[in-house]
């Protein structure tokens, strides 16, 4: 959880971006599930939907987001240093915009 609480904590640096934390960390969650190409990717999405909790951009109300604020967010969620020092799994800055861009 730690990719997914950092990508929470980097969202909020876009005042656009009203999730509440628990909204922000399923989505941080299904990005980090894709990264580290988990089995329980699916069952999480399923649930999500089931629950009504976003797993992409566009249902947290940041479907026209810029390349330059998605940049500032993965910025962001790299300065997070002390969630990303408990993350496992090898990201770029480059790789989560993409993965960000997917969910």
């Amino acid at each position: 959880m730690a990719l997914a609480h950092a990508i929470a904590n980097g969202l909020t640096i876009l005042p656009e971006c009203r999730a509440m934390h628990g909204e922000a960390v399923a989505f941080g969650l299904v990005v980090q599930l894709r990264l580290e190409r988990a089995p329980e990717l699916d069952q999480v999405l399923e649930f999500c939907q089931r629950v009504g909790l976003p797993t992409t951009l566009e249902e947290l109300g940041l479907g026209e987001i810029s390349d330059v604020d998605l940049q500032g967010v993965a910025n962001a969620v790299f300065r997070n240093e002390r969630n990303m020092a408990n993350e496992q799994a090898k990201v770029t800055k480059q790789k989560l915009v993409q993965l960000m861009c997917e969910a």
